[in-house]
């Protein structure tokens, strides 16, 4: 340090001028080298070389100087050069400085080539288009090596260069289980010579560092898993605690997929003493909110309020106390002291505890917003002041959100959302002044879409001139970016969106909100899946060249969701493409998302009447093939497929025409474990519709009624409405009486027609087809749709059973039917001389039935009449004796 001072001291005063000011190279290694000589040292040895390659950076020397200055030096400091020129993204300069010290390489001790190898490894590893060289660097590295300990050293060089980088997860990955497998003997569970516990830390840390950088849940729980039986078994034999307050939290916030393993690192980490700070604790409390365990995260708040740094108040009633003593109250001066340090102690300890408490208040936010969801808003209300009252300062805008969701599910809708903002705001006022006030105004204004009000607190931000504030900038960028998304203003997001990237001011750094609701207001209907890839694009190449880290999975979620709602599988197998290269971690929902948008993809090919047209990113992929690979990716990735993701496969075949493929699904998803339901039934049943057997649909539907005890849906029906037109096409009359049977018994479940079914179902669909199979097949349906027995009516049926037909949720052509089997069976009573027992009431709604009903009335010559209820028509006991008169 001394020398570093001596360095800066000697400059001229150039260097202390503006930027501008370039001090020029030669005088300046014209002050090095009287320096070094002045010293008696070797300019390759002078402990200020840091200073110089300081000051060569800060300066912006030519590449010709800095090798020369590099080949001088032999190398010192260089790699602190290679640093910044990594820091700025100026890769072919640290490259230049890097080529000039190696040019003379064999003059290098051994130890300087190895720190400037690693350096530049690091560099490469942090520009995406050298990833191949910087993996061969760092294996020249390790091949050099042949003592273990040197070899662990550079392993954690390793992993602490990449865990910064999420666009290197995949090699960090390689590079972590490369360590583990060489120096880890897992058989016995013990560090191999060489390695040490220290080691052992140094890759933990960097591995949660690397998950925090990417959200990848999967790599979590393995971490978790490691961490968790080191720690254990260093803790039993040697009473050492490996696992640190930060690689806890870490492990903790991405516990989405190990929450058993989660926990118990949290309870064994809480027992070995390690000090867990109260982020690490909010974390823990998140995790059992977002299991929907209330109570057991309600008994975690119990044991944090229990902690010392949540004592609010004691230590800083200390720390006065005793300031106040030393005031003129001894004539000792060593006392004084004394106690004048002890107060200083105090109110440093309770400055920290304030700050671990302040860290705590998002457990007590996501349990409100748990309740709120639980629909207990007044528990959410005692909660909010069971905080206060444990001395956490309500200040994140969140806490005050949950808040307000509170009070109006308390409210029950009595009071307007403006009441309810204004409402919250005292609350607000009576812990937060100025410009926090106002953010948390306008934060809760923007989720709750009140525009105006976040315009105005924009305003006023701007006009007290906060936004020059970067943070505070960012922040209300997103929130502004919310408000549009609720007010569904896509023009005015994009116009939002082109102000920050003219901007360009790289102390403005939108956060993953801005990104997610500006793809969300291009992928909700309307969606613009084309706008919405590019904004993705941006967005990855932002976080990656300020922030470095890796957007959230939900990003990527929500436009493969809009590109399988638009039909447009590339889009969804280019954002697929991108999230892997991101090293985003997928989840069950991203896989769906992918596989739905094969479905659309070969529901478009089944559409294509020239050929077969494919339309994803590799000629080579067909639907089929694709979604049967994201299937065995999701495996691979120890995600169990859900019965909905299993049904979506079956639908890609089926919309294909691939039956070979869906049957092998159907018992690759019975195999699973995963137990057959109406959906992937459907979606077999489907796919035997595409290829015209419509008996081995109707096998499938009584199997799954049969075997697999399940109902059917409207979606079962319309496969079955289309494996009968199909049959029809093929002049297959000898099945209509087993589809009619199929028909029948779906209708007598009360299965409803959705609204493909309403444009399948003409008025001469139902006689014309199914009636035409023969007269019993009519009869049957004629009097099944009024839900009466199979046989329909008969001598045994009261006038009760016939004096209200209810036919609103028929199809047209079915409620037509139904009202005709009615007046059949009139007629046969007053031919057989039994009596007509009042009148008749036909619930048909007011829509198109109640029309297609009055016009069968009127072709008929038959008279009904309006009732009260415009959703009823009254058949009187009058029309029908002069409907008999009329025949």
């Amino acid at each position: 340090m001394d020398g570093v001072k001596r360095f800066l001291a000697a400059q001229p005063p150039p260097l202390r001028e503006p930027r501008g000011a370039r001090r020029p190279y030669a005088s300046t290694m014209a002050t090095l080298r009287a320096m070094a000589r002045d010293s008696g040292f070797a300019l390759d040895r002078i402990v200020w070389a840091p200073a110089f390659w300081a000051l060569a950076f800060r300066e912006r020397w030519s590449a010709s100087e800095v090798e020369e200055a590099a080949r001088e030096l032999r190398g010192a400091g260089v790699e602190y050069f290679i640093e910044k020129c990594a820091a700025s993204r100026d890769f072919p300069l640290a490259e230049r400085a890097y080529e000039a010290c190696m040019d003379g390489y064999l003059h290098l001790d051994s130890g300087r080539t190895r720190t400037l190898k690693m350096s530049m490894a690091k560099a490469y590893d942090g520009d995406r288009a050298s990833g191949d060289r910087a993996d061969a660097m760092w294996a020249e590295v390790l091949r050099d090596e042949t003592l273990a300990k040197a070899r662990c050293d550079t392993y954690c060089e390793m992993l602490e260069g990449r865990c910064l980088q999420p666009m290197r997860f995949d090699a960090f990955v390689r590079a972590y289980d490369d360590f583990r497998r060489e120096f880890r003997d897992e058989d016995v569970g013990e560090w191999r010579r060489g390695a040490s516990r220290l080691h052992a830390k140094r890759a933990y840390t960097a591995a949660c560092r690397m998950i925090n950088n990417t959200h990848n849940s999967k790599f979590a729980k393995v971490v978790t898993r490691d961490v968790l039986r080191d720690h254990a078994k260093y803790f039993r034999d040697d009473n050492y605690a490996l696992a640190t307050d930060f690689m806890v939290c870490a492990l903790l916030g991405a516990a989405s997929e190990s929450v058993v393993v989660a926990r118990e690192l949290f309870e064994i980490a809480l027992e070995s003493g390690v000090k867990l700070g109260g982020q690490t604790w909010a974390y823990a409390v998140t995790m059992y909110v977002r299991q929907d365990a209330l109570d057991d995260a309600m008994k975690l708040l119990e044991r944090l309020e229990g902690l010392p740094f949540m004592q609010s108040g004691s230590l800083g009633a200390l720390a006065f106390a005793a300031a106040f003593a030393v005031d003129g109250s001894t004539k000792n001066p060593t006392a004084a002291a004394k106690m004048a340090q002890r107060a200083k102690e105090l109110k440093d300890v309770e400055a920290n505890n304030s700050r671990q408490r302040q860290k705590v208040e998002r457990a007590y936010s996501d349990v409100m917003s748990g309740l709120n969801k639980d629909g207990k808003p007044q528990l959410a209300l005692r909660v909010f002041t069971r905080m206060q009252s444990s001395g956490v300062r309500p200040a994140s805008p969140q806490t005050y959100r949950n808040l307000y969701d509170a009070l109006k599910l308390a409210d029950d809708g009595h009071s307007l959302s403006r009441q309810m903002f204004y409402r919250t705001m005292q609350t607000v006022k009576s812990h937060l002044k100025g410009v926090d006030a106002l953010m948390v105004a306008l934060e809760i204004a923007a989720y709750d879409g009140v525009v105006d009000v976040a315009d105005d607190v924009y305003a006023r931000l701007r006009w007290h001139g906060h936004l020059k504030d970067a943070k505070i900038n960012s922040r209300v960028l997103d929130c502004l970016m919310i408000a549009k998304n609720k007010s569904r203003d896509q023009r005015g997001a994009m116009e939002l969106y082109e102000s920050v990237r003219r901007a360009d001011d790289v102390n403005v750094v939108v956060s993953d909100d801005f990104w997610f609701y500006l793809l969300k207001t291009h992928c909700d209907e309307p969606a613009n899946v084309e706008v919405a890839v590019v904004i993705l694009e941006d967005a990855i190449h932002e976080n990656a060249s300020r922030r470095r880290k890796a957007l959230t999975i939900a990003a990527f979620n929500i436009v493969l969701q809009a590109c399988a709602r638009s039909k447009t599988p590339k889009q969804a197998m280019k954002v697929l493409a991108m999230a892997r290269r991101c090293g985003v971690r997928f989840g069950q929902l991203t896989y769906l998302s992918a596989i739905r948008a094969c479905v659309s993809a070969a529901q478009i090919q089944r559409d294509v009447s020239h050929g077969r047209v494919n339309l994803l990113v590799d000629e080579d992929d067909d639907p089929v093939r694709l979604a049967r690979r994201l299937l065995d990716d999701m495996r691979e990735d120890e995600l169990a497929p859900t019965s909905k993701i299993w049904s979506a496969v079956l639908y890609a075949c089926a919309c294909a025409g691939d039956m070979d493929a869906a049957q092998e699904v159907f018992q690759e998803m019975r195999a699973s474990g995963c137990e057959p339901d109406v959906h992937s039934c459907t979606a077999l049943i489907k796919a035997y519709a595409m290829t015209n057997d419509a008996r081995g649909a109707i096998g499938m539907y009584w199997t799954m009624r049969n075997e697999f005890n399940c109902a059917p849906n409207s979606s079962t029906l319309q496969a079955i409405i289309e494996v009968v037109r199909g049959a029809l096409k093929a002049h297959e009359e000898d099945l209509m009486q087993e589809a009619s049977d199929v028909y029948l018994d779906m209708r007598r479940l009360k299965v409803k027609p959705n609204n493909a079914i309403f444009e399948l179902l003409t008025e001469s669909w139902v006689e014309e087809t199914l009636l035409a199979a023969s007269a019993p097949a009519k009869k049957k349906l004629s009097f099944a749709l009024n839900d009466f027995t199979a046989n329909g009516y008969d001598e045994a049926t009261s006038w009760e059973d016939i004096a209200e037909i209810d036919v609103h949720e028929y199809s047209a052509a079915e409620a037509r039917v139904a009202v005709l089997g009615v007046l059949q069976h009139l007629r046969q009573r007053d031919e057989s001389g039994a009596m007509i027992g009042g009148d008749i009431t036909i619930i048909c709604g007011v829509g198109n039935i109640r029309e297609k009903i009055l016009k069968l009335a009127d072709d008929l010559r038959l008279a009904l009449t309006p009732s009260d209820n415009a959703g009823r028509l009254v058949l009187t006991r009058d029309a029908i004796r002069l409907w008999f008169d009329k025949q």
